[in-house]
């Protein structure tokens, strides 16, 4: 779900006026690499800043794309975009009913994850075919209610992944009306995701603003509490999952369905505790099993694309620049918008002053 690339509405009252005058070329080596690298960025951002996050937030709150359990085991085909959405996350998020608010589940945490996720990852995660930390698993108030109703759902929700997978592959997957299925090369069943789950099952709403009115993420990161329940299925694994390294960062499990002396391996943890164990065990298993995952490829979906385009025409940034340098090469650097806009935007940062910056797509207006 690539954003469309438009142009942004300057207008004769929005811009300076040394914006207007046209540019001197041809342009230097030095201004052309100069070019060349800020689109590289621009290249970068738009895929990270803008189409990935924009993805992430509509996969977390979109009701078309959302994965509901009404029952203990899944009973409604899985169509394209959701199938997606399960393959390459290291785990699910079951979202309780109680923890919902108008049967809906609230955005909060999910911002919490989502720069939780970046920050373990410097601010460079993986973003390819749809990997991130999880996705939302919503349970309706006639889904499962108990940590084993969960795990005997999860269960079925990974046999029903793998066997769509395995029939894909093997052309045999029902022919849809509409979209295409997956190429199982980009997009697999992790077996982390098999062996471990998360459960938001109570929603902490007592999220106080800071003076200047804003939300800290970070806080209410630290407040929101999550349980890890290992499912016991390692066989994927390079070795079992253990909740003794984080043990000092556990909290009551305050679940009357677990007692204490339960075999079901559980913990409760703080939101920031959670997303950083299980970025550790992915982490882990990537070392154990460095081919599992295609990392060198591209998710053209995430790139720019030109108005009227319907896929990308590069792979890489430095492909997309080649390409936008050629056309520049043809019509003259005003002549296209992205290096018309580029130039300007070296320029201004020469002077001290913002033109054309790329700024991430929105998620709220509080929060921080």
């Amino acid at each position: 779900m690539a954003l469309p690339m438009k142009f942004p509405q300057y207008t004769a009252f929005s811009r300076p006026q040394w914006t207007r005058l046209p540019t001197k070329e041809p342009l230097s080596s030095d201004a052309k690499a100069e070019v060349k690298t800020d689109l590289r960025n621009y290249f970068t951002s738009y895929r990270r800043d803008g189409s990935f996050r924009m993805e992430a937030k509509f996969s977390w709150t979109s009701e078309r794309m959302a994965l509901t359990l009404n029952h203990s085991r899944p009973t409604k085909n899985l169509d394209p975009k959701q199938l997606k959405s399960i393959c390459n996350k290291p785990t699910l998020l079951y979202w309780a009913f109680s923890a919902q608010r108008d049967d809906r589940c609230p955005l909060l945490p999910f911002g919490c994850i989502y720069k939780e996720w970046f920050r373990y990852h410097n601010n460079k995660p993986d973003i390819e075919f749809g990997h991130f930390f999880a996705n939302p698993i919503r349970m309706t108030s006639t889904g499962p209610a108990t940590i084993g109703g969960i795990l005997e759902a999860h269960q079925a929700l990974c046999d029903q992944v793998s066997t769509l997978l395995h029939n894909i592959s093997r052309g045999k997957a029902r022919e849809l009306l509409m979209g295409s299925w997956p190429n199982t090369e980009h997009y697999r069943m992790l077996p982390l995701c098999r062996a471990i789950v998360v459960v938001l099952d109570q929603f902490e709403e007592d999220t106080e603003e800071e003076a200047d009115g804003s939300i800290s993420v970070d806080k209410a990161s630290l407040r929101q509490t999550i349980l890890m329940v290992s499912t016991g299925d390692d066989s994927g694994l390079s070795a079992p999952i253990s909740f003794e390294s984080i043990k000092a960062q556990t909290l009551p499990l305050a679940r009357s369905d677990v007692p204490s002396i339960s075999s079901i391996n559980m913990v409760r943890v703080p939101l920031t505790t959670a997303v950083q164990f299980v970025a550790d065990l992915e982490r882990r298993e990537e070392a154990a099993f460095p081919d599992s995952r295609h990392h060198s490829a591209m998710d053209s979906s995430l790139s720019p694309r030109k108005d009227g385009d319907t896929e990308t025409f590069a792979f890489g940034a430095d492909m997309w620049v080649d390409k936008i340098m050629q056309e520049a090469e043809e019509k003259g650097i005003d002549g296209v918008f992205e290096t018309w806009e580029s130039v300007r935007r070296v320029e201004a940062r020469k002077r001290g002053e913002k033109f054309g910056e790329f700024g991430p797509y929105h998620f709220h207006a509080k929060w921080k």
